[in-house]
């Protein structure tokens, strides 16, 4: 049972797009383009009387929201009305977003920290009422310039993560800027060179069950990681299986590498792009480890589940020449690595120029991540 459903729930909000929101615009605006926005927006946001004589709250548009005021606009019978509504007389603000905010937020890219940048200036101030909702946008900035992949908008992002975590009074809030943060950390550390450091942080993040991003990012990092140190210890033990101390480190490594590459398509599925390259991994490990027939059904799970994906079409070939070969009932004779000729049935163990056999290997198994 997952033991954080509203936390859940309010990162799947900031990330789940309609289908409409995506056609309302063709491009990511600028910042220049949101500050002029900001004054043509539809008079839909609240602001929260503290004066119940002054009635509940008042629709308006709110243009900023500083320290000691909130600038909104209303129009009225006799036109347009600008006023600096006090901090002290209201009890809260909340800013309804419109088609374009919603487009901008749900998923962000890294192009739009700009406009998201404005939005946040904007009403950042606001975020210690707890009737605001501008830590949506502050996350999603923070989302977007993590995805630029730079230190500097690293920086900025963790800056704003640690504000909502200090000044928001909302949980919700503050949970979901701790899981950007830890994503925030993860991605810095697939940057640096430090791979000891990075497995350190990608392990906790696997005992996190709410955060699929962080969650995505670790098991893809922790699956290449095993995949690698499996051919490595390979090329240092050819004849493993007939080592009693190498054997299970082998088949650990084996397992992990299988699990982390799984993970995506069978928990986060969603994750199109994650998922499909997932599965992509999956039939290598099995290439490598010569099963053709698990290799086949890693590529015709990708095909079936995810016929759009790059990761399909790039195996497209590769797909229908094994099934060719699973029709000619030669499949089973493909002890190929992969890259290699498909004719030529890859050797291993011996010296140059001394005849060599396959190294046997045994049946997969399954495994499970959490119960190493």
């Amino acid at each position: 049972m997952n033991p954080f459903p509203a936390l859940v729930f309010f990162v799947t909000a900031v990330l789940a797009l309609p289908v409409v929101a995506r056609q309302v615009l063709e491009n990511i605006p600028t910042a220049e383009q949101m500050q002029a926005f900001l004054t043509t927006r539809p008079e839909q946001d609240m602001i929260h009387w503290k004066d119940p004589a002054r009635g509940q709250s008042l629709t308006v548009r709110i243009l900023e929201v500083n320290d000691t005021g909130v600038r909104v606009q209303k129009t009225a019978q006799a036109g347009l009305i600008n006023r600096v509504v006090p901090r002290g007389e209201l009890s809260g603000v909340s800013f309804t977003h419109t088609p374009v905010e919603r487009w901008l937020i749900q998923p962000p890219a890294a192009d739009a920290a700009g406009a998201l940048r404005v939005l946040w200036n904007a009403r950042s101030a606001s975020l210690v009422m707890d009737t605001s909702n501008v830590a949506h946008i502050g996350i999603a900035l923070a989302k977007a310039l993590r995805m630029t992949g730079e230190t500097a908008a690293f920086d900025e992002a963790a800056e704003i993560l640690r504000l909502i975590q200090k000044k928001s009074p909302v949980e919700l809030h503050t949970n979901a800027a701790a899981m950007e943060l830890k994503t925030l950390e993860m991605a810095r550390a697939l940057i640096s060179d430090l791979p000891e450091e990075t497995d350190r942080i990608a392990w906790e993040i696997t005992e996190i069950e709410a955060n699929p991003e962080a969650m995505l990012m670790a098991t893809s990092w922790l699956g290449a990681r095993h995949f690698e140190d499996l051919k490595q210890l390979e090329d240092e033990h050819p004849r493993w299986d007939m080592d009693d101390e190498v054997r299970p480190i082998r088949l650990r490594l084996y397992h992990l590498s299988l699990d982390f590459a799984l993970y995506p398509s069978l928990f986060h599925g969603t994750y199109e792009e994650d998922a499909s390259r997932g599965l992509w991994k999956v039939w290598q490990i099995h290439q490598h480890t010569q099963s053709p027939q698990l290799a086949l059904q890693a590529l015709e799970d990708l095909a079936a589940l995810y016929p759009d994906s790059q990761a399909a079409k790039d195996s497209a070939d590769e797909l229908a020449r094994m099934r060719t070969r699973d029709a000619r009932g030669t499949l089973a004779e493909e002890t190929r690595e992969e890259g290699e000729s498909a004719d030529e049935p890859a050797e291993t163990g011996g010296d140059e120029g001394q005849p060599t056999l396959p190294i046997p290997r045994p049946k997969p198994e399954r495994y499970n991540l959490f119960d190493d």
